[in-house]
């Protein structure tokens, strides 16, 4: 995956090297990080200490689908939980890892409806609402599926806008 960088802030490289020996420092002696480091890593750096929340980042981290972390890795994903950076197809591919909870490269709709009451909790105690945002949500994506698996769910959204 090639991402190129549209920075005006001159402090933007220096961040990434400082996170880079961040990076080196705590996987040292390798080049690599495995999950076991990953959550230490994301523990150390304030993240809350949930399991499976941090099995669920990692997982959306690793794009190549190896096992483990290269730099380049952490930092992509870091940038795409970054509240401040721009929706484009590298953030939507991070989302759809994140909620593909089965690895498996699609959603079942069990993950289309955590990532929708992810979105909206406020929906919680109200089913029929809930209901009827995950049938907005589908019709949106173009998903007419129900039940089971819901695809490659990620060329559906970015199909639907327009990435710079």
């Amino acid at each position: 995956m090639h991402v190129h960088f549209k920075c005006s802030n001159p402090y933007f490289f220096r961040y990434v090297e400082r996170l880079y020996l961040d990076f080196l420092d705590h996987v040292f002696p390798s080049f690599y990080m495995t999950i076991y480091s990953f959550k230490e890593y994301m523990t150390k750096h304030g993240f809350e200490s949930n399991e499976k929340q941090l099995v669920r980042l990692f997982n959306a981290f690793n794009y190549h689908k190896n096992g483990f972390l290269s730099f380049h890795e952490v930092l992509l994903g870091l940038a795409a939980i970054e509240p401040a950076t721009a929706h484009g197809e590298a953030r939507v591919k991070f989302i759809f890892r994140f909620y593909d909870r089965k690895n498996k490269g699609m959603l079942l709709e069990s993950d289309f409806r955590k990532m929708v009451n992810d979105i909206h909790p406020d929906l919680a105690s109200n089913e029929a609402e809930f209901e009827r945002k995950v049938r907005d949500c589908m019709r949106a994506f173009k998903i007419t599926q129900v039940g089971g698996t819901l695809g490659k769910l990620p060329s559906t959204i970015i199909n639907s806008f327009t990435i710079d």
